[in-house]
């Protein structure tokens, strides 16, 4: 029993690898690098600030974004985000007017590309980066700013700044008051999204369910199931042989015999078998 199943386990490991396999060219098409769910933010200062828009900084603290984030503009009513799958996102944890919020998004790629085109745009302020460079901003902080700049958004060549492997979008963006967001749409060509991005998008609570999960079935599956003591079979066995010992009964399923007892004592109390146990309680006996 014990070995049938170890051999589902393994069954049911492949059918979960092949899934994967299959479901990952879904993902490699998708060469469109969006302002989503899986972004991470920060709304003050990011602990060693200078390295925050690095690849290798660690932003597993960081708190999940807001999307899609409420703004008066359809992301799709912006100049040059027209048909753009992006959407407005915002840290939950900031509000008010006149703050800073930083923003972060990782992503694996299969090969260098041949293009990518980076499309941004914030309400009000931003400062971009791409692998800890400096790429351009939208800022009018110091100055005078022309109504409604934001509604505008600007395109980065970026294809010289991403590589195979990880790649971070960086952002700072400030927001005067009223209304706030940002928006990214990334198009690359000539690459494709690993199949890494699959797993590192999800929340990581969401990770860690799936694995909490997954645990427990293999632990349900490797202890209680090698346990479980099947009524139906106890009645067919009890049947056919008239009289039989707990100690044969349990050595013919595998089990242990206190279990296979309290499971014939439950039979023969739901009437379900018409039998006795004898007083030894070593045996038991069809009426």
């Amino acid at each position: 029993m014990k070995k049938r199943i170890w051999g589902s386990l393994i069954i049911a490991l492949v059918i979960i690898l092949y899934s994967l396999a299959a479901i990952q060219p879904v993902f490699a098409k998708n060469v469109s690098v969006t302002t989503d769910w899986s972004w991470k933010a920060y709304s003050a200062i990011p602990p060693n600030s200078t390295d925050w828009t690095e690849v290798n900084y660690e932003d597993t603290f960081w708190w999940d974004v807001d999307a899609p984030h409420k703004h008066k503009v359809s992301p799709s009513d912006i100049h040059n985000m027209e048909g753009t799958s992006a959407q407005w996102i915002w840290s939950a944890s900031a509000g008010g007017d006149d703050v800073f919020v930083y923003f972060r998004k990782s992503f694996y790629l299969t090969k260098n590309p041949t293009s990518a085109q980076l499309a941004i745009t914030a309400d009000d302020d931003y400062w971009l980066y791409v692998n800890g460079i400096f790429v351009g901003s939208d800022s009018h902080y110091f100055g005078d700013a022309p109504e409604f700049h934001w509604q505008t958004a600007e395109i980065y060549d970026v294809t010289s700044l991403l590589r195979e492997g990880k790649n971070v979008i960086a952002v700072k963006v400030y927001d005067w008051g009223l209304y706030e967001g940002l928006l990214v749409d990334c198009t690359i060509e000539g690459s494709e999204l690993s199949p890494i991005n699959f797993w590192v998008a999800f929340p990581r609570w969401i990770g860690f369910l799936v694995f909490g999960i997954a645990i427990f079935s293999i632990v349900l599956a490797v202890y209680y199931i090698p346990r479980r003591v099947s009524k139906k079979t106890l009645i067919v066995i009890i049947t056919s042989r008239g009289k039989i010992s707990f100690k044969t009964l349990a050595d013919q399923m595998g089990r242990d015999e206190r279990r296979i007892r309290k499971k014939v004592k439950e039979l023969i109390t739901e009437n379900k078998l018409k039998a006795h146990i004898s007083e030894d309680r070593k045996e038991v006996e069809l009426d």
